[in-house]
């Protein structure tokens, strides 16, 4: 189960940058950098930030799958909830970092999270069948769903 959330987290952060640079991209439709160089390397930046920050995300991830692949409820259900807890995952570490370094959240800030919950989204559901799998491996070792 691990490695499937390390290869989801993984595949995250490599569309997260991509993601951020579409957002601040296309609203304006300039960058503010005087060169493609200048830019590439705040993506190489905005990348390495973010698989340090995200490392909690990765390992309350970790759990929150289990948690869900655990439960009874069908596929589908489950991809929905794994879904939202990723999303909620994002947030609440974004307003745990914004209250270690001010005292209020805004509206504005949460914003930033939408590149994240994007890319983390597409992450999940190109690795669907992956999810699946997952789901499928854990009711074969499920010693409750074993007939007797």
């Amino acid at each position: 189960m691990f490695v499937h959330i390390l290869f989801t987290w993984l595949l995250a952060n490599l569309l997260h940058p991509l993601l951020l640079a579409l957002a601040i991209y296309l609203p304006e439709g300039d960058t503010g950098f005087f060169s493609v160089a200048e830019f590439i390397s705040v993506l190489i930046q905005v990348s390495f930030y973010s698989l340090i920050i995200s490392l909690p995300c990765l390992f309350l991830g970790w759990g929150l799958l289990y948690v869900i692949v655990s439960t009874k409820d069908i596929i589908l259900v489950k991809f929905i909830e794994w879904l939202f807890a990723s999303a909620m995952l994002i947030v609440l570490e974004l307003m745990g970092i914004i209250f270690l370094v001010d005292d209020s959240v805004e509206m504005e800030h949460l914003l930033f999270t939408l590149p994240a919950i994007g890319a983390t989204w597409i992450a999940i559901a190109i690795r669907y069948k992956q999810f699946r799998n997952l789901i499928g491996e854990h009711k074969t070792n499920d010693p409750e769903s074993d007939p007797v």
